[in-house]
C-alpha cells in the first residue's frame, strides 16, 4: 500500500474525483486554506479515513510549502504527489513503482499526462524552449499512440502534476523551493537540483493520467503575478547563470 501526498486548494469536486481511484493507497491531504468550506470538509472527512492524514494550513501558503508539508509526514521509501486535477488510469501506480524499480539513480517518475480527450498528450518529459529560455513541455499536442511519447528516457525534469518520488532524494535536495510562493517551475527547480546530485528524472509512458493543467490555478486573481514571479526566479537561477546547460541532456532508456 503506497503513500499519496495531494496538497489542495478549493475544488472539492477533483478532490472527490481523484480520491474515487485511490483505492488501496494511504492519503496525506494538505489543505492549503482553501478559500470554501465544501473543500475544507472534503479533506476532513477524507483524511479522518482509516489509514489516511490531513493537515488544515490556517494561511494559504502555497504548491511547494503544502507539498513539503506532506513529505515531512511520510515515513515510507517512496511517496506519490499528485495534483487534486489528475484522474489516473489503470495501472498507472504499479507502472511508476516499477520504473524507479528499474532506475536506481532515479529521484523522481513523471507520467504520460494526457488532456481530457484522452488522445492528445500533455506531457512527455520536459526540456528547454532555445528561444524563451525556459522548461516547455515536449511532444506536447501528440497523439497518445506516437512513438516518440511512448519511448521511456531520462530527463533534466518531468512535470510534479503526478510523480513517484524516492523520499530519501527529496529530502536530501531539500524539497521544493519555498521562494517560487505559490508555485511555478518550483517542480522544475527541483527536478535540476536532483541532476546536479547525480539522480535522474525517469518518464515513464505505460503511466497514464488526465490532467486538467492548472485547474485550480485558474481560479486565482493573482494569476499573472505568479508567473513573473516564478519565471524571474527560475530564469535567474539557471538559466542567466548559465547553470542549467550542463544538465539537459537526454537519454532514453531500457523497458
Amino acid at each position: 500500500m503506497a503513500v499519496v501526498v495531494i496538497p489542495v486548494y478549493g475544488r472539492a469536486d477533483l478532490l472527490w474525483n481523484i480520491v474515487r481511484h485511490l483505492d488501496g493507497h494511504n492519503l496525506i491531504l494538505i489543505d492549503d486554506c482553501s478559500p470554501d468550506i465544501q473543500t475544507r470538509r472534503a479533506v476532513e472527512e477524507i483524511g479522518s479515513r482509516a489509514g489516511n492524514r490531513f493537515v488544515s494550513m490556517e494561511h494559504n501558503r502555497g504548491f511547494p510549502v503544502a507539498a513539503n508539508k506532506g513529505a515531512s509526514m511520510v515515513r515510507s521509501d517512496r511517496f506519490f504527489l499528485l495534483n487534486t486535477d489528475v484522474v489516473p488510469l489503470e495501472g498507472w501506480d504499479q507502472n511508476m513503482w516499477n520504473a524507479m524499480d528499474r532506475h536506481e539513480d532515479a529521484a523522481a517518475v513523471g507520467a504520460k499526462l494526457l488532456f481530457p480527450d484522452l488522445v492528445t498528450v500533455q506531457h512527455a518529459g520536459v526540456d528547454l524552449d532555445k528561444r524563451s529560455g525556459l522548461p516547455r513541455h515536449v511532444y506536447r499536442y501528440f497523439t497518445r499512440q506516437a512513438m516518440e511519447v511512448c519511448e521511456p528516457r531520462a530527463y533534466a525534469m518531468v512535470t510534479h502534476a503526478a510523480v513517484l518520488f524516492r523520499t530519501s532524494a527529496f529530502m536530501q535536495a531539500g524539497g521544493y523551493d519555498e521562494a517560487f510562493g505559490i508555485g511555478m517551475y518550483d517542480d522544475c527547480d527541483l527536478g535540476l537540483k536532483f541532476r546536479e546530485m547525480g539522480f535522474i528524472s525517469v518518464y515513464e509512458p505505460t503511466a497514464e493520467l488526465i490532467h486538467e493543467e492548472s485547474a485550480s490555478f485558474k481560479t486565482r486573481p493573482d494569476l499573472d503575478e505568479i508567473y513573473k514571479h516564478s519565471e524571474k526566479l527560475f530564469r535567474e537561477r539557471w538559466v542567466l547563470s548559465g547553470r542549467i546547460f550542463p544538465l539537459l541532456s537526454v537519454r532514453r532508456l531500457e523497458d
